[in-house]
């Protein structure tokens, strides 16, 4: 049983949102994606990264791979990648803290040019469970969602110094749409899961 289906089991979650899937995922297993009642919507524009999305997900009709990035406006926009670590150009991304701002090491990323669309142009309405690790992207998700879904798992890179710029509109978010926090975990050193629960 994967952790988010014993952590929620009374919930009821069929259509799964992960914007910034990365390398793994630790929330859901196997048998959650060999369902067929549920559908995942994953998001990567880590053209590295997504490569092994397509492999890994080869054979599972249910899951709907993207291969693009959630912001603010519905534009090509310039993204930054080391394989593992990708980041949009001008957003605060963790990535800065996590090298404690060698922006000389930064730049030499590989730049390229990547889609990216707001969250309404495939969000119908209908997301149970949202996943956010974006680096840095997180509140122009919440900004433009159109779901309200049961549950939401926000990624944050909280040691080195880090600070999202838009941090307190991500609070306010979270408060005016009746969210409460139900709890945090620590899968990786440095990385918080934070999960929210709307209450009824």
């Amino acid at each position: 049983m994967s952790f988010i289906t014993e952590k929620f089991s009374s919930f009821d979650i069929k259509t799964i949102s992960d914007i910034g899937y990365g390398l793994d995922d630790h929330l859901f297993d196997i048998n959650d994606y060999k369902n067929k009642e549920k559908k995942f919507y994953l998001f990567e524009p880590n053209i590295f990264l997504f490569k092994d999305l397509i492999v890994k997900f080869k054979d599972f009709d249910n899951v709907c791979l993207y291969n693009y990035g959630i912001y603010n406006d519905n534009k090509i926009v310039n993204f930054y990648l080391d394989h593992y670590w990708s980041f949009i150009e001008g957003i605060n991304a963790p990535i800065y803290a996590n090298q404690k701002n060698n922006i000389e090491r930064i730049l030499k990323f590989h730049k390229v040019l990547i889609n990216a669309y707001k969250i309404s142009v495939f969000d119908k309405g209908n997301i149970d469970f949202l996943s956010l690790s974006c680096e840095g992207c997180e509140w122009f998700c919440l900004e433009h969602l159109v779901s309200r879904p049961k549950i939401i798992r926000i990624n944050n890179f909280n040691n080195s110094g880090y600070n999202n710029f838009f941090q307190k509109n991500i609070e306010k978010w979270i408060k005016e749409n009746n969210y409460v926090l139900d709890f945090i975990e620590n899968p990786v050193d440095c990385y918080y899961d934070y999960f929210y629960i709307k209450k009824e």
